[in-house]
Order: C-alpha cells, then sequence, then structure tokens
C-alpha cells in the first residue's frame, strides 16, 4: 500500500517538531529550524537543513553542529552595521555537517511521510548524542577554539573563511588574556588578508579599531609598539 503524500511543509514541521521532542530531555529549545543550549557564555546550537525533493515530495535532512561563544561573536561583528542585532545573535563561532564529524559527508536523512518523521528525528538524534555532544563540548572550550583557528591548514578552521579566522582568533587571545599575542595576530591576519585580496581588507581597520578600543588595548595597526 502507497504512503500518503504530505505537503512538504507539513513533513518539515512534523519532523522539527518531533526533533524537538526529542532533544528537550537534553536542555535544547527550539528556534525555528534551529535548537540551542546555553551554558554560561556558550550556545551550543544544532541546525536542520531541509533540502526539498519535490519531484518525488520527499525532504533530505541536513543536520549540522555549531558552538557560539558569546564574548568572542559580540565583539566579531560589533563593527558591523549591515546586520540587524537578531542576526548577529545567530552567528556561531565555530560548526560543521554533523556528516563530517561522523566521517561520512553529505549524510542526509530522507522523509515522504508523517510515519517517517518520528524515525528521522530519533535517527538524527542518536546520531547527534553519539557524535554531535562530544564536539559541542570540545568546542565549548575557548582553548579548542584558538587550537583549531590557530593552526596554518584551513581545514582545522571548522567552516571559518580566511575572513572569520582574521576576525576571531585575535579576539580568542585577547580573551584568554595574551595581549601581546592578540594584537600581533590583528596585524598577522591584516597582511594575510591583503595578500589573498580577501574582501574583509576594506574593513578589518574599522573592526581592529572598534575592538580595541572595546578591550581597552593599543590598536596595533595606528600603534605598533602600544604607546
Amino acid at each position: 500500500m502507497n504512503k500518503k503524500l504530505f505537503p512538504l511543509k507539513v513533513l518539515k514541521e512534523n519532523v522539527l517538531s518531533d526533533f524537538a521532542t526529542c532533544l528537550s530531555k537534553h536542555g535544547f529549545y527550539q528556534i525555528e529550524q534551529q535548537f540551542e543550549r546555553q551554558t554560561s557564555d556558550v550556545v551550543q546550537i544544532i541546525h536542520l537543513m531541509f533540502i526539498e525533493n519535490k519531484g518525488s515530495q520527499t525532504l533530505s535532512v541536513v543536520a549540522n553542529i555549531a558552538v557560539r561563544h558569546e564574548r568572542i561573536e559580540g565583539l566579531a561583528n560589533s563593527w558591523r552595521s549591515d546586520l540587524k542585532e537578531k542576526d548577529k545573535r545567530r552567528i556561531a563561532t565555530i560548526g560543521t555537517e554533523l556528516g563530517k564529524i561522523i566521517d561520512c559527508p553529505h549524510m542526509r536523512w530522507d522523509i515522504s511521510s508523517l510515519e517517517d518523521s518520528l524515525k528521522v528525528a530519533e535517527s538524527i538524534c542518536r546520531a547527534v548524542e553519539s557524535h554531535g555532544f562530544p564536539y559541542l563540548e570540545h568546542y565549548s572550550n575557548v582553548r579548542n577554539i584558538q587550537k583549531c583557528l590557530s593552526s596554518d591548514n584551513w581545514r582545522d578552521w571548522q567552516g571559518q573563511l580566511p575572513g572569520g579566522r582574521a576576525l576571531r582568533l585575535p579576539l580568542v587571545y585577547a580573551l584568554l588574556g595574551q595581549t601581546d599575542t592578540a594584537r600581533c595576530t590583528f596585524v598577522t591576519q591584516y597582511e594575510y588578508l591583503k595578500s589573498i585580496d580577501d574582501p574583509l581588507v576594506k574593513d578589518y581597520p574599522l573592526f581592529v579599531r572598534e575592538v580595541c578600543r572595546k578591550l581597552n588595548i593599543p590598536n596595533p595597526l595606528e600603534d605598533p609598539y602600544g604607546e
């Protein structure tokens, strides 16, 4: 007997509801397609992305895992006038697809009926519990953020592009109390952005001026000796 076809919007809402129920025991709350749990200055995030297969009236679900360090992101995006405050609050510090953590890139869960919804939600939840939670805990430690972003290998940056890394790495050092290293890193990151003609180059001095003022440290792009 063929399964009854439902509008993709209904399937999406149903799997989000079932997933919210599965995650609620772990203290996550739902914001649209995102599920968050806050501990101190860190927000742990699970986001479900849906790919609509309209020809077959099915959905493919992709789970993304991310961590937001509030102090880092508050500074990293404080200078941006092009973003609304609610959008700034949704930007993560580190994140990746759950499938990449499991060493199974492009992992998808398919749903074609309401009967599939709970099974898919429970399957994603089990994968999150086994592989996503250790990732969330690891990168909730700012020293592990520093370790991955200070790597010379872009594959270690956990989804950050050069511009994103240039914004965050100096801030990590500053918040760890390593002011001299932070000031040096502002300079080296600026030089690197210029060498690759990154779009952030134009606004990077504005960012450095703004955050150095907030952190009460000398701006190394204007005062290299900190006098």
